[in-house]
């Protein structure tokens, strides 16, 4: 074993110029993998944080009920609050925007988005008039702005308010559900399921129509790049074919000195396989450089005409561990299969009529 080491470590050694240029495209390869998987883990975790700080995990409306069930107070922080769509107006410059309103129980103050505040030119202390649909008709609140938000997603800063639940009037109370645990959050469901009393409806539910296309996007991305890496894979292994087939004189001198061909060929299979191995690791290294250096610099700080494009302000990269490990995965079972399959062809190789031929 010891004999196959060395004769291991020689191989990579003696061919160490093409060997450092194997080893140069994998670490590009799993660079760029780790970067892409990095740019959309950070770009899906500022999306549902923003949205998670935005609606609730429940949204439970009554149908004929009042008290909220004593088995979801135990298992979960209830609060009232309610979503409606209604007009913003100001006072002061008689402009008008569509908003989004969201009444809550524990908020105290007027809050307005900060776009949606520079499109109708208003400051904090301005007099502001919200118009919204009640269930005797048409509702008027006049108001003042409290404070100006900048929330994080370009579209809810442009048409996001928020508003103290106390000012509704004529409406229907809906209740937040905030449970204490993702255990509690999946047995509240069960639970609701089962109540024709009330309505519910789901984070996943009301951010399906923004989360769900970008679901596909990583996959299709995924997919794309795995195949590319599997495309690099079989590069890497007509490279060491090639390799393998410009040792033939060392193999049969070796063969001719008294080394048997399984342990000749076993050796190129662990040369093959560590400098795969190697790879991969400065790869995931090289990668995290440049996760730090783009987030060190703000790469990925979108003007406001991107902004509009993707809903966000920065993508602050940052790879989540189930990607980490695809990445290792796809890249170990790779290098593996191209050394395997390195192995199997070059142990066809009758290593006498290589001595023959050299």
């Amino acid at each position: 074993m010891k004999n196959i080491l060395y004769l291991s470590f020689k191989i990579f050694l003696k061919g160490s110029k093409k060997a450092i240029y194997s080893l140069f495209g994998i670490i590009i390869g799993v660079s760029v993998l780790v970067f892409s998987f990095s740019l959309m883990d950070g770009y899906r975790e500022i999306m549902e944080k923003t949205l998670k700080k935005i609606y609730p995990p429940i949204l439970l409306k009554g149908q004929g009920a009042i008290e909220v069930p004593s088995y979801i107070k135990e298992n979960a922080k209830v609060l009232k609050e309610d979503f409606f769509e209604g007009f913003v107006i100001s006072k002061k410059e008689n402009l008008s925007k569509f908003a989004l309103v969201r009444a809550m129980e524990e908020n105290k103050e007027i809050v307005l988005g900060m776009t949606l505040a520079k499109d109708l030119n208003l400051k904090e202390g301005d007099q502001i008039i919200i118009v919204y649909k009640s269930n005797t008709g048409q509702e008027i609140l006049n108001l003042k702005v409290d404070s100006i938000k900048k929330f994080g997603l370009s579209f809810i800063d442009e048409s996001y308010l928020i508003i103290p639940i106390k000012f509704l009037k004529n409406k229907d109370i809906s209740y937040g559900i905030y449970p204490k645990n993702k255990n509690k959050l999946k047995k509240i469901n069960k639970y609701l399921k089962n109540d024709p009393l009330w309505y519910s409806i789901t984070f996943e539910e009301i951010t399906k129509d923004i989360l769900s296309p970008l679901k596909i996007v990583e996959w299709s991305i995924s997919i794309v790049l795995s195949l590319i890496t599997i495309v690099s894979g079989f590069n890497l292994f007509s490279k060491l074919l090639l390799d393998m087939r410009e040792r033939r004189k060392t193999f049969a001198v070796l063969y001719a000195l008294g080394m048997k061909p399984r342990g000749i060929f076993f050796s190129f299979f662990i040369y093959s396989f560590f400098l795969g191995l190697l790879g991969i690791i400065l790869g995931i290294f090289f990668g995290y450089i440049v996760i730090f250096l783009s987030n060190s610099l703000h790469i990925f700080s979108f003007s406001k005409v991107l902004k509009g494009v993707y809903f966000v302000d920065e993508i602050v990269l940052k790879i989540f561990p189930k990607s980490l490990i695809f990445v290792i995965f796809l890249g170990i079972f790779l290098i593996f299969l191209i050394s395997l399959l390195t192995y199997i062809i070059i142990k066809k190789i009758k290593v006498v009529d290589a001595l023959r031929f050299e």
